[in-house]
């Protein structure tokens, strides 16, 4: 596993959707935001076929810039996927982001936005097969 600022320690706001999007390029992501600077949170909305994940993941300092919490970035669906949150509805994926304690928080009204936008895309039902298409 490669540690995320091993190399460089530049990576500004926005760079942790390349190792997101690197992962796991099945999902389609509708927000990310990475909330606070040598330590903070990454938040984040996803659909993966046809279901709406929000996610939530830490990074600490590593010689005074940020690593994710377990020092190291996500490599598969199967890791971002563990540290989300599957909803069936709409609102209890709203009610969940309005009521979601961190030490740091997110932009909660684009979190909301992208829920909804998600439902929205999410009422098309992908299937893998449709997922294959769209990737390529």
């Amino acid at each position: 596993m490669q540690h995320v600022h091993r190399e460089r320690c530049d990576l500004g706001e926005g760079q942790y959707l390349h190792y997101l999007v690197a992962a796991a390029p099945e999902v389609l992501w509708f927000d990310v935001q990475d909330v606070g600077s040598y330590q903070g949170m990454v938040f984040g909305v996803f659909l993966y076929l046809g279901r709406v994940f929000v996610y939530e993941d830490s990074y600490g300092s590593c010689s005074g810039c940020g690593a994710w919490s377990e020092g190291v970035n996500p490599t598969s669906l199967e890791e971002i996927v563990k540290k989300s949150k599957e909803f069936a509805s709409e609102g209890a994926a709203l009610d969940y982001i309005h009521k979601f304690e961190s030490y740091e928080s997110p932009d909660r009204e684009r979190l909301k936005r992208a829920v909804s936008s998600a439902f929205a895309w999410g009422v098309f039902k992908l299937n893998e097969s449709d997922l294959q298409w769209f990737i390529k």
